[in-house]
C-alpha cells in the first residue's frame, strides 16, 4: 500500500525544484546578455585610449621634428605652422591620412593656437575620437596642449 501524502510532498519537491532550476538558468541568461555588454564597452573605452595615447606618440613625433628645423631668425609662429603642416604630409598616403584623426589638426593650424615664450613653443589641439561597435557609439574628445624647447 502507498501512502498518499508521501507521492503528494514528492510531486511538490520535484516540482519547485523544476521551476526553482528554470528560473535560475533565466535569470543567468538575462544576467549574462548584461555582462557582455558591460565587457564589449569596456573593451571599447580601452581602444579609445590605446587610440589617444597612440595620437599623441604621433603628434610628439612631429612637435620634435618640426621644432629642430625652424629658424629662429624670422617669424616662429608661422615657420611653426608652416613646418608642421609640412610634416603632417608626411603622414598622409594619397590626400588620406595613416592615421584618419590627424586630419583634424590641419584646421587647427592657426596662430591663435600657437604660443611662443622662453624658448618654447607650444599648440593647443581639440581632438576627437570616435568608435562604433553594433549599436554602440562612442565619442571622445580631449584638448592637450603639446610643447617643445627650442634650442639654439
Amino acid at each position: 500500500m502507498r501512502n498518499k501524502k508521501a507521492d503528494i510532498s514528492v510531486l511538490l519537491l520535484v516540482l519547485m525544484t523544476l521551476i526553482l532550476v528554470i528560473s535560475a538558468l533565466f535569470i543567468f541568461n538575462l544576467n549574462s546578455k548584461k555582462t557582455t555588454a558591460k565587457i564589449i564597452e569596456y573593451n571599447s573605452l580601452n581602444d579609445i585610449y590605446s587610440r589617444e595615447k597612440e595620437i599623441n606618440f604621433y603628434i610628439n613625433d612631429i612637435m620634435e621634428r618640426v621644432g629642430s628645423r625652424i629658424d629662429k631668425n624670422k617669424n616662429i609662429k608661422a615657420e611653426f605652422i608652416k613646418n608642421f603642416k609640412k610634416e603632417l604630409e608626411r603622414y598622409k598616403n594619397e590626400d588620406v591620412f595613416y592615421i584618419k584623426e590627424l586630419e583634424q589638426l590641419d584646421s587647427q593650424l592657426i596662430s591663435n593656437n600657437v604660443e611662443y615664450a622662453d624658448k618654447t613653443i607650444k599648440i593647443n589641439f581639440n581632438i576627437h575620437l570616435e568608435k562604433r561597435f553594433e549599436n554602440i557609439i562612442i565619442i571622445y574628445s580631449y584638448k592637450k596642449e603639446f610643447s617643445r624647447i627650442l634650442v639654439d
